[in-house]
């Protein structure tokens, strides 16, 4: 014990002095208030970083939503999707144009063919087909391993959706004619691709929950 501080102060401190023994004494007051703040404190941290957390996700969840989208839409179709957001949710009777597209012959050159030539026609096919789609404001639907399926109609309509899908099946036959020397050197025969038009009444909506 320092001789130089008086019994008075060290009282004030909240310390005693148990013979040559110098015991300190918290302020339980003080401490129980202070521990309080601080679970305080670390409580609204955790609600905050719990808020952030789910913010960082939604707003993942979107961005994939919207390259998937991208991928697949027009622009125009992509801002009615995103900004009505119960349309993904709703199933509509609509008038639509349907566009089927397959390769000829694919089934028996998936067997023949280098795995790498074959994908590569393909992906070519896809990426030709898509990009003619999506200049005309048509859905791309669905690949199916050697074809692909798009629409006209929703969930953007306009009164010239069978010229848009009429325009954009000859696009694609344009661009593939034009591509059909380097096509058919790794497909290694006459490259064909059958492209029709379905013009109709459909149930259109999202399927699912991908």
């Amino acid at each position: 014990v320092n001789p130089s501080v008086d019994r008075a102060d060290l009282v004030n401190l909240g310390v005693l002095t148990l013979g040559t023994v110098s015991v300190c004494i918290a302020n339980s007051r003080s401490a129980h208030r202070d521990i309080s703040e601080l679970l305080k404190m670390s409580e609204a941290l955790t609600r905050d970083l719990g808020k952030r957390e789910a913010e960082i996700r939604e707003k993942a969840e979107e961005l994939v939503k919207r390259k998937t989208f991208e991928s697949q839409f027009s622009p125009q179709v992509v801002r009615a999707v995103l900004e009505d957001k119960t349309w993904a949710s709703r199933r509509t009777n609509r008038e639509i144009v349907v566009i089927v597209m397959d390769i000829q012959d694919s089934t028996s050159k998936a067997t023949r063919l280098e795995h790498d030539h074959y994908d590569q026609v393909v992906e070519e096919v896809y990426d030709i087909f898509t990009s003619a789609c999506l200049k005309w404001n048509i859905t791309v639907d669905k690949f199916t391993g050697d074809g692909a399926m798009a629409f006209a109609g929703a969930p953007v309509s306009h009164r010239d959706d069978f010229h848009r899908a009429l325009m954009a099946c000859q696009e694609t036959h344009a661009l593939l004619e034009a591509r059909r020397p380097q096509i058919e050197s790794k497909w290694r025969d006459c490259f064909q691709v059958r492209i029709a038009l379905v013009e109709g009444a459909a149930r259109v909506g999202f399927i699912g929950q991908g």
